[in-house]
């Protein structure tokens, strides 16, 4: 039996997703992005995945506060900065509750196969 099969996928595509919006300019003297106007109320906790041009879920990630996690990401101040320029949506759906948040985490990684989550690219490793 697949783990996806564990999963109940009618409750999964019922998890309501909302679309992050930002605003990025490009500041040509040193080719990096700064935000504009960032929210000033928090979204919370919750999960999120990132999309690439293709439709592709590249990135799955939680966070307790959805919105600093993903200014960090765009902002290019984390780990994932050597893809975030692949990423043209990105979406998140709030729960406060840390368990919760792992839990769906660890679902959306082995549901979507996201290339750019260490646990997939271990997954890749440790199949050669």
């Amino acid at each position: 039996m697949e783990f996806i099969d564990i999963v109940n996928q009618v409750y999964l595509e019922q998890l309501i997703f909302h679309t992050w919006e930002h605003v990025l300019v490009k500041e040509a003297a040193d080719d990096s992005y700064g935000m504009i106007e960032p929210f000033s109320n928090p979204l919370g906790g919750g999960i999120y995945r990132m999309y690439d041009a293709e439709g592709d879920v590249v990135y799955v990630g939680k966070s307790n506060d959805i919105h600093r996690r993903l200014l960090q990401h765009v902002g290019r101040r984390s780990n994932t900065s050597y893809f975030i320029e692949e990423v043209v949506k990105i979406e998140y759906h709030k729960n406060d509750d840390p368990v919760f948040q792992t839990m769906l985490e660890g679902i959306f990684i082995a549901y979507h196969e996201p290339i750019y989550n260490d646990e997939m690219q271990d997954r890749i490793r440790n199949e050669k």
